[in-house]
């Protein structure tokens, strides 16, 4: 088993992340908040660091997997609610959520229930 990076693609890793970076304004200026990560036992999970960055036109919901086996846990975006306008957070709100990073076609989904539900989620090794 081989551990650790593949240097090959490390160019590819940054030029990514600074492409997302240029196309994605929540990136640069958009308002930090920490989110909470759970287990499948709702405990906080240690291998995971979530955050947030928003604009009023697009929010970015960032996870780190920082061990070397897979990880599923549960996103709680419950702090997410003060970055909106209490006016939006309803029934009727949709929000769309993709994955920038392997570039898979995303879904709609109703905010007040993503928010209110958590997000569950599964990461690769180190991604």
């Amino acid at each position: 088993m081989k551990l650790g990076f593949d240097l090959t693609k490390i160019k590819f890793h940054y030029d990514h992340r600074m492409k997302m970076r240029k196309n994605h304004e929540c990136l640069r200026r958009g308002k930090l908040v920490y989110l909470n990560a759970y287990d499948s036992n709702n405990n906080p999970h240690s291998n995971v660091f979530a955050f947030a960055r928003s604009i009023p036109e697009e929010t970015v919901i960032i996870a780190i997997n920082f061990k070397n086996y897979i990880s599923t846990f549960q996103l709680d975006l419950k702090n997410l609610t003060n970055l909106f306008d209490k006016s939006v957070i309803n029934f009727n709100t949709m929000c769309y959520i993709e994955d920038w990073i392997i570039e898979e076609k995303g879904d709609y989904y109703f905010l007040l229930e993503v928010i209110s539900e958590g997000y569950m989620r599964t990461l690769t090794v180190f991604h």
